[in-house]
């Protein structure tokens, strides 16, 4: 049996017998059926066939017992091989034998029954720079306001994590007495250009006192749950816990928009450089953000998808929080077309406890090739 048996690697092993004399070189076959799990006998591991892919691995630096590390294997796959040695007379060939590389875990994936919510940071009023940016899109936004209105940007992702997939939203424009507050007071509008709006819901939220901190439900629509969110406005009374997120990138960059009039991350006033921050919100609550991702920091100026969304594989994307545990402190869910950016890139949705994650947590985002 292999020494070693990984997602995508073995490291494999034979030994010479007693009637290996004046060997010359050693190695192995290896290889597997495309289409099946079922064992390749010596002859499809030396000669190959039809739906066979296979490999000769030789080494002359000669040993009893000779290993060999394999790479670029299939996950949860049968994979056959045999060992060899070569002399004089001819090559002398061991039995095959078998092994099943192991199954890669499962993509964390977000219910489908669920709305992810992020208050975008907008102001009726232009130029209000305090907490508060023109039209700051889908993904990043505070639960915090400085003023009295903000925009509730609301979708639904697909439990597959492809936006093309995601609840249609917009329903939500023409159910707006199901929205409520507490305390009261609230008042709720469907968000001017909304109309145009052909996935997600965008909901003016107006009417917010001083110093309050207001808790907003979101009615249920066919599929989707109903849902509760904090949003504070100015400084309320009470012990509140925000977390703003530090990223930690390998392989990735925070993705970068600028496609007509709508713009991400692209370091201007309408479009800051992206920050994400959860909270600010009671012990206990739980936050969400959407982080969309690119292997470039080329800007994207197109609907169309970039060539990492063509070419992502969610198996190789991996995020951890810096001293905290995954399960209790932060959930993450992966989207092979995010649900911001129109889905052009992959990305994350991010959600965490602010009173567990502390005030400034380092969130590790790696993508391997």
């Amino acid at each position: 049996m292999p020494l070693t048996i990984g997602e995508t690697t073995a490291t494999i092993s034979a030994s010479l017998t007693n009637d290996s004399v004046n060997v010359t070189s050693e190695g192995f076959y290896y290889g597997y059926k495309t289409a099946s799990n079922t064992a390749l006998t010596l002859s499809e591991l030396i000669n190959g066939g039809a739906g066979i892919t296979r490999f000769t691995v030789t080494n002359s630096n000669v040993r009893n017992k000779f290993v060999k590390d394999i790479t670029a294997l299939p996950s949860n796959k049968l994979i056959s091989y045999a060992g060899f040695a070569i002399n004089s007379v001819g090559t002398g060939n061991g039995a095959v034998q078998t092994f099943t590389t192991k199954t890669p875990p499962p993509v964390n994936r977000i219910s489908g029954i669920e709305y992810v919510i992020v208050p975008a940071i907008a102001d009726v009023t232009t130029g209000n720079a305090t907490d508060e940016v023109v039209h700051r899109n889908l993904g990043y936004g505070s639960f915090f306001k400085a003023s009295g209105d903000c925009y509730l940007n609301i979708s639904a992702p697909s439990n597959d994590g492809l936006r093309a997939n995601g609840t249609v939203t917009t329903s939500l424009h023409s159910s707006l007495s199901g929205f409520s507050s507490s305390p009261s007071g609230l008042t709720f509008a469907a968000a001017n250009g909304s109309g145009s709006n052909t996935k997600t819901a965008s909901i003016y939220v107006d009417n917010f006192a001083s110093n309050t901190s207001y808790q907003i439900f979101i009615p249920s629509i066919t599929g989707i749950q109903s849902k509760t969110i904090r949003i504070n406005n100015g400084a309320p009374s009470g012990t509140y816990f925000t977390s703003t997120l530090t990223l930690n990138l390998t392989g990735v960059h925070v993705a970068n928009a600028d496609i007509n009039s709508y713009e991400y991350n692209h370091n201007t006033s309408i479009a800051p450089n992206a920050t994400y921050i959860l909270g600010p919100v009671l012990s206990g609550e739980k936050e969400r953000c959407i982080i969309p991702l690119n292997n470039t920091t080329s800007v994207i100026t197109s609907t169309s998808a970039s060539s990492f969304a063509s070419s992502f594989n969610a198996e190789n994307l991996s995020v951890t929080v810096t001293g905290k545990t995954e399960g209790v402190d932060f959930d993450y869910y992966v989207e092979d077309t995010s649900t911001s950016i129109f889905g052009t890139v992959p990305g994350i949705i991010f959600e965490g406890t602010p009173s567990l994650l502390g005030s400034t947590p380092t969130v590790n985002i790696t993508y391997t090739t």
